[in-house]
Formats: structure tokens, sequence, C-alpha cells
């Protein structure tokens, strides 16, 4: 799973680049835009016209085109693509909570240290439950 989250806030997820684009496309006020690589050929034109940013982008198929895209968006600063596994972080926030109350008579710190390294989770996943129960550790792929 993947997700885009771009400078102004706005975030898409698929399961593949093509699955972002295609979300942004059908967010996107270019109603004029009538297919994937249009859209993805205006967006490029937009930003050189108005922000004076070249996207440098590669592949002649659709799905390279637009990983090229979302890779090029995230170099320059334009958005943060990250590999999410598709775990309900909230419901393993609460794990990790009831864990430190249960078993480590409330030592979050010791409860997320054992358990961190546990767990399948992306390295972006693991960073925004670092923060969520407000201990920042170093990420460990």
């Amino acid at each position: 799973m993947l997700k885009l989250l771009l400078r102004d806030g706005e975030a898409f997820e698929g399961e593949t680049a093509l699955d972002l684009v295609r979300a942004m496309k059908g967010a996107s006020m270019l109603s004029d835009v009538k297919d994937v690589l249009h859209y993805v050929a205006a967006v490029q034109g937009r930003l050189k016209e108005i922000e004076g940013i070249e996207l440098t982008l590669t592949g002649e198929k659709l799905d390279d085109r637009c990983e090229s895209f979302a890779r090029e968006l995230e170099r320059l600063g334009l958005a943060r693509l990250q590999h999410l596994s598709g775990a309900d972080l909230d419901q393993v926030e609460h794990m990790v909570r009831e864990t430190a109350r249960l078993l480590n008579a409330g030592d979050l710190p010791g409860a997320w240290k054992f358990l961190r390294p546990k767990l399948r989770l992306t390295p972006d996943e693991l960073g925004e439950l670092d923060r969520r129960v407000g201990l920042h550790t170093k990420k460990e792929d």
C-alpha cells in the first residue's frame, strides 16, 4: 500500500503508483484532462509554468510513468511517498498501551522497546507510532 502526502496536506492512497495518480486525477480540478497520462503532463506543465519546477519523468508504460511521477514529487519536496503495510495503527497503538498497562505496570517506554522490533510494520508506520505514543526512537528496519 502506498500513501502520497502532498505539501498542502492532501493525501492519496493506493496499491500502486498508478492508483495514486488516478486518485489525484479524480480529486483534481483539471476537468479537461481525459486520462492519467494527460493528467501527469498537465501537472508537469503547470508546475513548470507557475512554480518554475521541472519534473524529470521517465517510463513509456503507464505504470512506470506514474511511479516516476510520484518519485519526482517526493524528490522535489512537493510530496512525501510512504509505503504502508495496511495495518490499523489505531489498533496497534491500543495494543502497545494495553501491553504497557497490563504487563509492564504502565511502563510505556519498556513495552514499546519490547514490541517495536517484533511488529511487521514499515519504517513510516513505526515512525507514526513513535509519534503517537510519544516515544521517538531511531527507525529500525
